[in-house]
């Protein structure tokens, strides 16, 4: 069914079809308006033709027109002859055919088009990271004017479980970038733990995803020894630090021996040998010429 508008008017601007093209996020303004002649007032009979076979027009109830766009569409004074649309926070679904209708001979049409986020990468290489480490599991668009309407992380292995500041294992301990920069949906998470490990997955629009693999290993120690003349030498190395232990070989010049801890880091910086560690070490060295030390952290150091 077709509506007419009053004899003696007409579409402003050209008939046919208007191309438009935006970005999700963006706002369009559909231009349609009826001029007539001093005899003749606009008829408030006219209607929109919208995507997915959806209409509007004068009559539609105010509530209807906000569940259809949750808000977002705008029409204007309809009394002044501006039939005019504005559509605001598009979304890739409001792509489709537009016609601002007068009547069966006159109607104006617009073709948008929204551009969504297509990711510039639906493969990662895995991260390898250790405990108490951060990690950049990146995710962004491929064109940097997009601003998708919806995205979010997601811990595949455990049932996709949301990867966000509202989720408790993850409370003070994940960033996103997406306010300042929208195209960039990129996930920090600090102060790794071993838990962390698995796929995370970067789903935007509820259909793309990428999926990057993190590996976290724990603190185990790499151990070394040596010996030179009447001292031993403990070398052991965690992460990137690395940790030399000077203690004497014969038991009859511990007395006057002095013990030299000495600890050289770089990379990530942090004290990571326990107390407990030392005394043991040290106990042992002083109890037997054959030393065998076992440690919690998996490390095994063996002297003769």
């Amino acid at each position: 069914m077709v509506v007419f508008v009053s004899a003696g008017c007409s579409l402003s601007g050209n008939e046919g079809s208007v191309e438009i093209s935006r970005y999700s996020g963006q706002s369009v303004f559909l231009s349609c308006s009826v001029k007539c002649t001093a005899r003749h007032e606009p008829d408030s009979k006219f209607r929109w033709k919208l995507p997915n076979y959806r209409e509007i027009n004068h009559t539609i109830n105010p509530t209807e027109l906000r569940r259809l766009y949750q808000g977002r569409l705008h029409m204007f004074d309809i009394s002044s002859g501006n039939f005019s649309l504005l559509i605001s926070d598009l979304t890739e679904e409001d792509e489709g055919l537009y016609s601002c209708w007068s009547d069966e001979n006159q109607h104006k049409n617009f073709s948008l088009t929204v551009k969504g986020c297509t990711l510039s990468e639906t493969e990662r290489e895995p991260e390898t990271k250790y405990t108490g480490d951060s990690v950049l599991l990146s995710c962004s668009c491929e064109d940097p004017n997009t601003k998708p309407e919806d995205f979010r992380w997601t811990h595949v292995e455990s049932s996709g479980t949301e990867v966000s500041s509202e989720t408790p294992r993850y409370k003070d301990r994940v960033h996103t970038f997406h306010k300042t920069t929208p195209s960039n949906l990129s996930l920090l998470i600090s102060n790794l733990t071993e838990d962390d490990q698995g796929t995370y997955r970067c789903t935007v629009n509820h259909k793309t995803s990428a999926d990057t693999r993190l590996l976290v290993k724990g603190e185990t120690l790499h151990c070394f020894s040596s010996s030179c003349g009447r001292l031993n030498f403990l070398m052991w190395r965690k992460k990137y630090n690395l940790c030399l232990m000077v203690v004497p070989r014969n038991l009859n010049d511990s007395t006057a021996a002095t013990v030299l801890f000495m600890m050289v880091s770089w990379g990530s910086a942090g004290g990571f040998l326990l107390k407990s560690m030392i005394i043991s070490t040290v106990l042992n060295m002083f109890s037997s010429r054959l030393l065998t030390l076992h440690q919690t952290a998996s490390c095994s150091i063996s002297c003769l």
